[in-house]
This record gives C-alpha cells, structure tokens and sequence, in this order.
C-alpha cells in the first residue's frame, strides 16, 4: 500500500469535486489506489467506517464517511474544510482526501493507542493522576483553539481523543462541528409537532420543571402554529441540526431543544475529565430506576429517563474525590496526598464545567488556567520540581501481539491472512440460485412485518478478566452479503492459543460463504460448506506461515476459535455453530406461549454435550477424551469443545469444523437475536439476555453493550462479544413514564 508517483500527483490538485475546499499542501483528490488497496477495517460506526492503510510509507487511518444523501455528502465537505482550517498539536490533523464522487475519504495519521474510551473500558488502563493532567490539558487546549476559530465540536467524548505512539492526545470526529455562529442563525428554522400521545412534549415537561427560559422550540408554552402531530418526534430541522451527539455527554439545554453553544463542550468536556479519572462511564453506577444511564439514546426521540434526570435533576457521573474514596477502601490504606490534590482539583473542575447554567461554566481559556494551577498544587505536595514538566506516567496496558500496522502487514505477507482461491463466482451471477428460499427486501416495507428480513444490528466487545494482552475475539456484520439485496450476516469467532484463527475467520467468512452458495442448494449447505473450508484454508496457511515458529519457548501453537454464523435469508434464519458460542433468539412478552427465549445452537462442550462426548468417542476412540481437574477435555491440548475451526493437533481426536445448522422461521413476535461467545453464557442465561434487551433502550448496539457489561460485572473470567440484531422495526428509545421518574 505504498505509494509512489500516484502520491505525488495527487499533491498536484488541491481542490475537492465543488471547489469549495481548497489546499495548497494536502492532496484533496488522492487518487483511492494510494492509500486504499487491501485496507483492514478497524472500526464501523453508523456514519463512517475506518480503515486500516498505507498513505506514503506510513500506517494511515482512512475514515470512509457513509453518504447516503446529498445531507452527508454537504456534512462530508464541512468537515473537510475545518480540517483543513483546524492545525494544533493536538487535533487529528488531515493528511490526504478523496473528495471525488463516487466514493469519498479522509485520511488521518494511523494513532497506535487507539482511543482513550477503548483503553480506559476494554482494556482496563488506570492511568496515573499525571498522566489524566496531562490529557487533560492536551485536550483543553484543542478546544481552546477550535473555540477561538468560531466552532463548537458538539461530539466531545473519550472515544473521539486518540493517543499516537508517544502517548499524546489528539482531538477527532468532527462530523458533527459546527460555527457557533451558524447554530444559532439555524434557529429560526427550527419547527416541531408540539404535543406527543399525551399532548405534552418531554422538552416542555423538562421547560416546566425549571421554570422556563431560554431559547427553546415547542412545549406548552410556544406560540407557533401546530403542524400535524407526528407522535411527539421532530418534524422540522432543529433535530436534524442540534440534536445531535452521545447522550450522556449532551448538556441540558441541548436535550430542552436549545441550541448549542460553546459551553456544550465545556459540559462533555467536564464529563469526560470525570470519566477519565474515575475509569467509570458516565452514569453506570446508578440504578435503573434512577436513569438508564450506561445507554446511548439515538435522539430521534426525547423519551429517556437518563434525559429526563439530567435537565430535571441535574443528574451527574460520580466524581473523582468519590473514586479516590473507593480506592482507599478497596486497598485498605490512606491515599497519597498528591492524589487527593489531583482528585479535588479534577472534582472542581468537572463540576464547574457541568453547571446546569450554561452561562456558568468557564471558557477553555480558564479551564487550562484552572488545570495549570492544579498541576502546580500536585507538583508542590508530591515533592517535585515546579519548573520541569509533569510527567505523565501512562504505564498502558500491555499490548496484544501482532496487533500494529507493521506487524499486521507483515503477517499478511508471511501468509497467514493470504487470499485463498475460494471457487470463483461463476458467469457474473450476484445472486443465490433459484433453489434457495425467495429473498424478500427489507426496503419496502421495513417494520410492517418482522418477517420481511429486518437485520438491524450492533456489537459489543470486551477483553474481560483475562487482561488486554489476552482479546482472541472476532467478529462480523455485514448486509447485502455477496450483492444480494436484504441478505444479512452476524458472526462471532472466539479464539483460543492465540488470535490468528479468529482474525482469519473474520477477514475470509463471507467470501468462503458467498462463494459456496453459488454451489450449494441450500443455506444450510452453503454454511457447512464455508465453515469447512475455512478450517481447510487455515490450517494450510497457519502451515505454511512461520508465526507459529516465532521463537516461543513453548512447543508449536496450534491456534483455533469456536464459530457461529448467522445469516438471514427472506423469512428464515440460519444459524451455523462450531463450538460454545449461541445464538438465542428474544421474544416478546407472552408470545405465542413459548419460552421467552429459546436456543438456536447447541453448546459442543465436551463436558456437557452427551451426544458430542459420543461422537468423538466413536470416531477417535475413547481416550480422545480426558478428564482434567473435574472435567472433560479432548486430546492432549485439552480442548474444552469438540467443534471449532483450527486446532489443527486436535484434528486426530475427533475436533471437527463441521457446523449444525439450524433453520428458523422468524414469527412475527420475534424482536431480537443474540449471538455471543461463552464469556457471556457462562455467567448469563438465555433467559436473562433476554430480559436484558428488553430492557434496555431500543438500539442494538446498546442493548449489546448492557448485555457485555452484565456478563463483566457478574464475573466473566472470560473476553467477552456480544452481536445483537434487531429483527423487526423497533423504536430506538423508550417511553418515560412520568409518573414515576420522580
């Protein structure tokens, strides 16, 4: 993915496709073939999706905004120009674009550490109070700077502060920012229905219980003419432009349907100082009944409890004086008193930010003074010099091996990750053959009918107890599977002795799939079919790579992961497994009589699968299996399921790749389906990850994430990946219910 002569005359043109961006040292029409050949997804968002690449030698992050509409694409070209108006130390700064249709890029500098949210709450990093100054006022003086250029981030969060190699942090995602000047001219535009099922909106609810003021749209006391009710949701302009961002970092005006301003950041700064030091997300501590607070609402609907609290009940996350308190607890033992200075100031400082007057809270200005003053009080009570500066002492977690740039790229050259010459498409066909089930688009007529193939899904994925050197977790979504329209894909890969085997998995599965269905005469074939020539295409090319040759002192690894494979096809669903990941499909109250959730795979557990126990008995003999502190394994290596991909060592005893297959006709009560690996099994039952998704605010990727943190917080000792999707239209937001908030 170098790149040559093809970099140097992209740096000839400097304007994108309408000329409305201009730069006279990045390149804004790159041509794709510079930095977009065998590109690795490492991340996909519901707005954009990024790429792992090669941009003139260097490891590049290439975000690939999804542009749907005329909107995104003029939101695409906003976002451009500020970054390339935006140049401070610590903003993401904008290296090359491709601003040409049919497909546009961003491409950034590759930041190793990845996000500040990923290493804090999936890889279990505490940083040290100097290391949580020191980001601190990174960040603060990349607001300070985007604030004196006029714009407000409107997206300030964890996940969106990126730490490069030397452990510097730089601001990103600017999908979202905005002129504080342009924000409040879009007032005017701003038109809404007025009254929900009730004839009240919740923003007027909200406007009521603080006694009004300020500038808001709609609720009781509006004079503008009411256009037909639309059930409580916007129906003008104003939610499209400032409803907008992460829930719990949102300030109460926002969610009163105000317009944002600079404080708006000074708000998610605060809670993200707080998030930071504490290692806590925002609100996760408190009880259901209090908010729904370890969501994240997707605004199109104003309905959440957590929304509620916060603008009514000035509703905060825990402090960092609070953390400190806990840990003393926890060890036993008295803090440091440089600790409890750092602990305080940041307190002071998140409490400031977070006042409900917006008019309050301080400009980023007196945030770096504030913080430059807490650091000089650290510096004096633990004994160092005041001239010389604040060490951070980031002390990260360990890292995963064979997990940067470099080292990915070289395993794809040693051959691990090679293509396989799966059996190529034959005559152009893009679609399954006429053996299969009818497919019926999911475009038409999406949430009349759960059986018109909806697949509305999100991931959850958690390193757990094992530590962040130890995540063998993969997974997969994917829609319109080899081009057909309305055809959906989930997998989750559990790996073991090592990550390679799921990695694998995950970057060949839906081409072995699509390759295989041209040939098959089912789905249920086409899956067995993909899972075994997966397990064929590894062990060959773990064979031939030299990883498992690197030097260790252990013997030769033999890696492998447990499989499960869901593909929507029209009315069915189709559920392959090889191994202790399961899929449970989730129904709704009362349905139809049956179990409110029901098993759609069964576990090849040694221990537990009498019938697999059976199998591998008559096909390698009854030594195959042994008995190891209590409990049945298989062969030598002691493998604890009977089915799974790799593992090549465990061949001889009777471990095969080949998947059952269950076919489901998705009824009408039908809401969701769960696939998770068995670090989530072990301590949830079908039962419970049922009742957990209900409820839990209606988005997939939320509801993946209560059902992780529910799985970390009962004791999972395990990584832990949770897939839900959505099998019908469902409302991405739950319903107050006044009476009771409070």
């Amino acid at each position: 993915m170098d790149t040559g002569p093809a970099a140097d005359d992209a740096n000839a043109v400097s304007a994108c496709f309408r000329a409305c961006c201009t730069s006279g040292s990045v390149p804004l029409a790159a041509p794709k073939s510079a930095f977009a050949t065998s590109l690795v997804e490492i991340h996909d968002g519901p707005a954009s999706a990024v790429f792992l690449g090669r941009f003139n030698g260097a490891p590049v992050a290439v975000k690939r905004p999804k542009l749907p509409t005329k909107a995104e694409i003029d939101r695409y070209h906003v976002e451009l120009r500020l970054m390339l108006e935006l140049t401070h130390d610590h903003i993401l700064p904008l290296l090359a674009a491709h601003a040409r249709p049919p497909e546009y890029f961003l491409v950034f500098p590759y930041q190793e550490n990845g996000s500040v949210a990923s290493l804090v709450h999936e890889q279990g990093w505490r940083p040290s109070w100097p290391a949580v100054l020191v980001l601190l006022q990174q960040v603060a003086s990349a607001l300070a700077f985007v604030h004196a250029r006029g714009y407000v981030h409107r997206d300030v969060k964890p996940s969106n502060v990126l730490l490069d190699a030397r452990w510097n942090a730089t601001l990103c995602d600017f999908g979202l920012a905005e002129s504080e000047e342009a924000l409040r001219a879009s007032l005017q535009n701003a038109v809404y229905s007025e009254e929900d099922a009730e004839g009240k909106t919740v923003a007027g609810r909200l406007i009521a219980t603080l006694g009004g003021g300020g500038k808001d749209v709609g609720g009781p006391s509006s004079n503008r003419s009411k256009p037909q009710s639309t059930g409580g949701k916007p129906s003008g302009g104003f939610q499209k432009q400032h409803m907008v961002g992460t829930l719990p970092y949102m300030p109460p005006e926002v969610l009163m349907r105000r317009v944002p301003s600079f404080s708006a950041d000074t708000y998610a700064f605060g809670v993200s100082a707080c998030e930071v030091a504490t290692g806590i997300a925002p609100y996760s501590d408190r009880e259901r009944n209090v908010a729904l607070a370890h969501t994240i609402m997707d605004l199109s609907y104003n309905e959440s409890d957590l929304a509620v609290a916060i603008a009514s009940e000035n509703l905060r996350p825990s402090l960092p004086s609070e953390r400190l308190k806990e840990d003393e607890t926890r060890n036993e033992g008295s803090a440091s008193p440089s600790a409890r200075v750092a602990a305080d100031g940041v307190s002071r400082l998140a409490a400031a930010c977070w006042a409900l007057d917006a008019s309050a809270r301080p400009s980023f200005e007196r945030v770096l003074a504030e913080l430059e003053r807490v650091v000089d009080a650290y510096k004096k009570t633990a004994g160092l010099r005041e001239a010389a500066p604040l060490e951070p002492r980031w002390s990260p977690p360990a890292r995963e091996p064979a997990r940067d740039a470099d080292e990915v790229a070289r395993a794809a050259d040693a051959g691990l990750f090679a293509d396989r010459a799966w059996p190529p498409q034959r005559d152009g066909r893009g679609v399954a053959p006429v053996r299969w089930p009818k497919l019926v688009s999911d475009s038409a007529n999406e949430g009349s009918d759960s059986r018109n193939g909806c697949f509305h899904s999100g991931v959850f994925s958690a390193c757990g107890a094992r530590g962040p050197d130890k995540m063998e977790d993969r997974h997969v979504l994917a829609s319109d599977v080899g081009g057909v329209r309305g055809a959906h894909l989930a997998c989750v890969f559990d790996g073991h002795r090592g990550f390679e085997c799921a990695e694998f998995c995950r970057r060949n599965f839906e081409k072995a799939l699509v390759s295989a269905w041209h040939d098959c005469a089912t789905p249920e074939v086409a899956l067995t079919r993909a899972f075994e020539s997966l397990d064929e295409a590894f062990l060959d090319a773990f064979e031939r790579s030299k990883l498992h040759k690197s030097g260790e002192p252990k013997a030769e690894r033999f890696p492998g992961c447990t499989a499960i494979a869901a593909l929507r096809w029209g009315a069915r669903v189709y559920v392959a497994n090889a191994g202790d990941c399961r899929a449970v499909v989730c129904r709704e109250p009362g349905a139809r009589g049956d179990a409110a959730a029901a098993a759609l795979s069964a576990d090849h557990a040694a221990d537990t699968n009498e019938a697999e126990r059976a199998r591998v008995s008559a096909t390698a003999g009854p030594d195959a299996l042994r008995v190891v502190n209590g409990v049945s394994r298989v062969g030598p290596a002691g493998l604890a399921v009977t089915r799974c991909v790799g593992d090549g060592d465990c061949k001889p005893f009777g471990v095969i790749a080949t998947p059952e297959v269950t076919a489901y006709d998705v009824d009408e009560d039908d809401f969701a389906l769960v696939l998770a690996c068995d670090g989530l099994w072990d301590v949830v039952s079908n039962a419970d990850a049922r009742d957990l998704v209900l409820d839990t605010v209606k988005e997939p990727s939320m509801s993946a994430k209560r059902l992780g943190s529910e799985a970390l917080a009962r004791g999972s000792g395990d990584n832990v990946t949770v897939v839900v999707a959505f099998l019908k239209k469902t409302s991405t937001a739950e319903t107050v219910t006044w009476e009771r908030a409070f």
